[in-house]
């Protein structure tokens, strides 16, 4: 094989190499996970969690009434692994809140995202407080994020 052969060869392989990872990387962007998930370890059983720190977000903020927005954010877990549940509380027009909330399992020690699914906007405009709690091993988190909520027709 001559010289100029196997520069060919590692240019080839180094921009097949590039163009892998650009592909993954754009995959990422334009298909993000709506959850991200790890599983415990094979023989299951969790360990105990010292510290739990959740940073949520609303999006979209301001949001009109009965648009779509969703809760996520970044968790990061201290011990484990550990099931997390996720419960969000959104104040209802009449009065009273709705609830939801989700589980998962993180490994331990991580920094996480999580996504709950969309839900819709309460049909009551003005300013809300939204509380996204985070739940593991006994410790638990929780934020209150102020929702704006426009009247049908407003841009937000």
């Amino acid at each position: 094989m001559t010289a100029l052969s196997r520069k060919v060869g590692k240019i080839s392989i180094c921009a097949g190499i590039l163009i892998a990872a650009a592909a993954f990387f754009l995959a990422g962007i334009f298909n993000p996970p709506r959850m991200v998930v790890s599983g415990a370890p094979a023989g299951g059983g969790g360990g105990s969690v010292s510290s739990i720190s959740i940073d949520p977000t609303i999006d979209p903020n301001p949001v009109t009434v009965g648009q779509m927005l969703s809760v996520g954010g970044s968790v990061s877990v201290v011990g484990g692994p550990a099931p997390v549940t996720f419960t969000v509380t959104v104040p209802s027009g009449d009065g009273g809140t709705y609830e939801a909330s989700f589980t998962t399992t993180f490994d331990e020690n991580g920094l996480y995202g999580f996504q709950a699914p969309p839900f819709k906007a309460p049909d009551d405009p003005g300013t809300q407080s939204v509380t996204i709690q985070a739940e593991a091993g006994g410790v638990t988190e929780s934020k209150t994020i102020t929702l704006t909520i426009e009247p049908s027709g407003a841009t937000p």
